[in-house]
């Protein structure tokens, strides 16, 4: 059995105007990444829809970085652009 393990570089709290609850984001070092693999990761607690008219929530592609700065800032933009229209929880955070 393969266990890979991460630890906690960074943790976040958001407060979205209408939401009734905080959205929470973290990013992660992999422990041991592979040879290519890119070492940070960032998830978090929520995804939204973009808009009205989008069949699904938003789950963005790149959700590893190089670098610690890098899994922030993509971390960042997506709380930056979170609406209130179709939050659904990550079930995976």
């Amino acid at each position: 059995m393969s266990v890979s393990s991460f630890r906690v570089v960074g943790e976040y709290v958001f407060w979205i105007d209408g939401l009734g609850f905080s959205v929470k984001g973290r990013v992660s070092q992999d422990l041991e990444p592979a040879t290519n693999d890119l070492e940070y990761m960032w998830e978090i607690s929520h995804y939204h829809k973009r808009s009205h008219g989008a069949a699904d929530v938003y789950i963005p592609s790149k959700s590893r970085a190089a670098s610690r700065e890098e899994a922030e800032k993509l971390l960042l933009a997506y709380a930056e652009s979170l609406t209130t229209i179709g939050v659904k929880v990550n079930t995976a955070y």
